[in-house]
């Protein structure tokens, strides 16, 4: 892996300032998305009382002597999200701890890019191509209906949860069948999945071989890895904006102002691989 330079020399800040956290600091930033302004939104989302206090609790687990506490703590604050920035900042700021620093670092970068890129877009796990129903393979459908065709699952995605197998045809989501010709049948079920988001309800009638089959699916999120790929179109192209914005955002909002001008950030390009559904 490449080794990041450093910015302009200054003068070293009192406190310690880590490189921005993130897989992604061998490629370099697209300076249009980069320079883009930021904004403080995310510190005016609103916090549960409930979660408020969880948050105050995990804080302090994340310099545990036990491991598995600081996982523990590190996961639920994830969990909780972008509503606990300002808790998080303020933790972030008073402690000089290292590996704490570098835990909340690892929440924040991972919570901002739920918060504007994995939250607002959901996510099956499938690869999908158009299909037409012939009365030899489907004779319980009309001549003509139309679907889609499962190819790839991703494992541990929302497809696997749901039991969707390779060659599963979907001809129905809640009781409606689909419509549309050609690809337009899977830009418009990949419109529907996308617009539910994580954690909405899908009922779809499968077609497995002879057999009519009902399918609960609860939508998930597109993991990281399968939208560093590209092959995720809006999910991709929101990542590689979000990420590129990132490092600003931290510095102007998660760091001390004396320490602002000596961050490192990791940096990645746009998505080279023609993008899928």
């Amino acid at each position: 892996m490449a080794t990041l330079p450093a910015m302009a020399q200054r003068p070293a800040p009192v406190a310690p300032v880590q490189q921005i956290p993130g897989p992604d600091a061998d490629v370099e930033l697209d300076e249009r998305f980069r320079n883009e302004p930021v904004t403080d939104e995310e510190f005016n989302l609103p916090l549960d009382p409930t979660a408020g206090k969880s948050a105050d609790e995990l804080i302090k687990k994340l310099g545990s002597p036990s491991f598995k506490e600081r996982e523990e703590a590190t996961a639920g604050l994830i969990e909780i999200g972008a509503p606990a920035f300002p808790k998080l900042r303020d933790a972030y700021r008073a402690t000089n701890k290292l590996e704490v620093q570098l835990r909340i670092e690892h929440v924040v970068r991972t919570a901002y890019l739920n918060h504007h890129v994995y939250d607002r877009s959901g996510f099956l796990g499938i690869n999908l191509q158009s299909y037409v129903a012939s009365s030899d393979e489907h004779p319980k459908l009309p001549p003509g209906s139309v679907g889609v065709k499962v190819g790839r699952i991703i494992p541990n995605t929302a497809a696997d949860r749901a039991g969707l197998q390779v060659d599963d045809v979907i001809f129905e989501v809640d009781g409606a069948s689909l419509k549309g010709e050609g690809m337009q049948v899977v830009e418009n079920f990949s419109a529907m999945i996308r617009a539910r988001g994580p954690g909405g309800k899908m009922n779809l009638t499968i077609m497995r071989g002879t057999q009519r089959i009902p399918a609960a699916v609860t939508i998930g999120r597109c993991p990281e890895s399968v939208a560093k790929e590209g092959n995720v179109r809006v999910v991709s192209e929101n990542r590689y904006k979000a990420v590129a914005r990132f490092p600003k955002w931290w510095s102007k909002y998660f760091l001390p102002q004396s320490a602002q001008g000596a961050i490192k950030v990791s940096t990645e390009t746009a998505p080279s691989v023609p993008p899928l559904r």
